[in-house]
């Protein structure tokens, strides 16, 4: 991960190493927007998929057969979102270290 992060690092200072300060400011509003919308929907998901689990509990896994296709694709779906939000985050924090 910290090596990923470099590499990350490496590429938005290349980036944006030429942005004025109220450009950058701008960037990490955006990136604030993206990262909320992407934690809220991996939350979103994750709840989906806890509901999903407890209705086939509940059903002593007769709904087996449709809540276990729909618990992978939103376990999936909450996986994307929040490494999507883990970017944003890493994005973030380079840019407010460039200000």
């Amino acid at each position: 991960m910290c090596f990923y992060r470099d590499k990350q690092k490496n590429e938005y200072d290349n980036n944006y190493k030429n942005f004025n300060k109220l450009k950058l400011k701008l960037e990490i509003k955006n990136c604030d927007k993206k990262y909320n919308k992407h934690c809220c929907m991996g939350i979103s998901y994750g709840c989906a998929v806890l509901g999903s689990t407890i209705a086939t509990c509940m059903s002593k896994a007769t709904s087996a057969p449709a809540t276990i296709p729909a618990t992978m694709v939103s376990s999936l779906a909450c996986i994307d979102n929040l490494n999507e939000a883990n970017e944003y985050n890493i994005k973030r924090k380079v840019l407010q270290e460039l200000i």
